[in-house]
């Protein structure tokens, strides 16, 4: 497999690129993602319809071709997350971002350029599959190259972000209503390539996680993130070099443990044990599960 390099770049610029104090690169990739996810939610509620310039260039679709059209982008989601699932972990935390920040882009291409509703569908189902990719993608790489007393945060932020991304979403849609012709769909969908070609960029300048190097083999490399991510080699005390040295034993101990029972199998999901697997599982599902019945994505697709 092709191995794309990253930007050789260390002192300053790469501390402030990806360390937990000042995550201000690293965090605005991972926000660039979850903004993508969030606007491409919320861009079709102001698009859809049929009375509109919508309505007019796709002959008047019913209701249920507008729920069709809204909602087969969920369908696209989980089939994105299911295939991040499946080859995540072969590929890498940053090459699925890239993977799907370029999926994006084409499914962009494809609803810009629509004109049957079929093509509509196809578009839609595109963009899904690529916000799949990346947002499970994403919460990993940033949980895996941040310290874990900011993990929470950083994490939790990303979905902040998704709501920024619904509000211009939102905007952008009221604001091009008032404007007659095609633009008036066709420029909000095709805005959301800024945001892929931005992320897509970004996630090709940054490292592979330490972590998912080390469940590779590829242990010279982790350690050279995780010196990066420490320090610039000018101020690598031994204080420093002692912290890396510990933050590469806690990651051989986690990959350790998870490898002591032998290959993963899906039924330890199922199961209880000292780990709680089975508990965790549901907890995980439940929040999610809860999040939905409140509403917010009916609210956000309408």
């Amino acid at each position: 497999m092709m191995n794309i390099p990253i930007v050789p770049v260390y002192g300053d610029w790469l501390v402030w690129a990806i360390t937990a104090e000042r995550s201000l690169y690293a965090t605005a990739c991972c926000c660039q993602g979850f903004l993508l996810l969030g606007y491409d939610q919320g861009v079709m509620s102001g698009i859809v319809g049929a009375d509109n310039q919508f309505g007019k260039d796709f002959d008047s679709p019913s209701a249920t071709a507008q729920g069709t059209i809204v909602a087969i982008y969920d369908i696209g989601c989980a089939v994105g997350s299911l295939m991040c699932f499946m080859f995540g972990q072969r590929l890498g935390r940053r090459r699925m971002i890239m993977l799907g920040a370029t999926t994006m882009l084409i499914g962009t291409a494809i609803l810009t350029s629509a004109t049957t509703r079929a093509q509509l569908i196809v578009g839609r189902v595109v963009t899904g599959i690529g916000n799949g990719f990346n947002s499970s993608s994403i919460p990993v790489y940033q949980s895996e190259t941040c310290e874990g007393r900011m993990r929470g945060a950083l994490v939790c932020l990303n979905s902040t972000v998704t709501i920024l991304g619904l509000v211009i979403a939102y905007f952008l849609d009221y604001g091009l209503s008032f404007v007659n012709g095609p633009v008036q769909w066709r420029l909000p969908i095709g805005f959301q390539a800024v945001f892929a070609l931005f992320l897509l960029i970004q996630a090709a300048t940054l490292p592979e996680t330490p972590r998912w190097l080390m469940s590779q083999g590829r242990k010279g490399e982790a350690i050279d993130v995780l010196s990066r991510l420490a320090a610039p080699p000018d101020q690598r005390t031994p204080e420093v070099e002692s912290l890396i040295q510990e933050r590469l034993r806690d990651i051989e101990e986690s990959l350790a443990r998870e490898s002591a029972g032998g290959p993963f199998r899906y039924a330890e999901l199922l199961q209880g044990g000292p780990l709680g697997n089975f508990r965790r599982v549901l907890l995980a599902c439940g929040v999610n599960v809860m999040q939905q019945f409140t509403g917010a994505n009916m609210i956000n697709y309408l």
